[in-house]
């Protein structure tokens, strides 16, 4: 799951950079459309469909709900920022004489190689790793402590 986001990101990046270059030098050819196919492949296998279950995954038991209604609530109103902002870039009159409409790929693609640190620095593997062990996972990939599960009431009556 984590190597799909991170090469998949890495790919919306490069797809998005590839397409502003080809608009900017006005260069005609394939190289726009396979460009755009990358990204497509790239965005449909990371943040498409990845992210979703690393979403379901990631979370502690004990906050899971709240927080993957903020995670989905997050990409959703980012989703909306994106789809908003791209048609005003892009129709901008200052942007489109000095970019030739490059503008806007540019920028996302700055955003996509910032959500791939984000991913490589701060998102842990979750393959192979239950869903109660997760809290120590994304602990140690934080650099934090995790506080000793408290014990059991037979090891307590164990032990006096």
């Amino acid at each position: 799951r984590l190597p799909l986001m991170k090469y998949g990101t890495f790919g919306c990046a490069v797809g998005m950079t590839v397409v502003g270059y080809v608009l900017y030098t006005g260069t005609e050819g394939y190289a726009a459309l396979f460009a755009l196919c990358l990204y497509v492949v790239s965005y449909a296998t990371s943040w498409g469909c990845a992210c979703w279950t690393m979403i379901s995954e990631i979370f502690p038991n004990s906050i899971r709900s709240r927080a993957m209604s903020i995670a989905v609530g997050a990409q959703w109103f980012t989703g909306f920022i994106v789809t908003q902002s791209f048609p005003m870039l892009n129709d901008n009159a200052f942007l489109r004489e000095h970019f030739n409409g490059a503008f806007s790929f540019w920028l996302f693609a700055i955003l996509s190689l910032i959500c791939m640190f984000v991913v490589v620095r701060f998102v842990p593997e979750t393959k192979g790793v239950s869903l109660e062990k997760m809290e120590e996972v994304m602990a140690k990939k934080l650099g934090k402590k995790v506080p000793a599960p408290a014990a059991t009431e037979a090891q307590a009556n164990a032990n006096a």
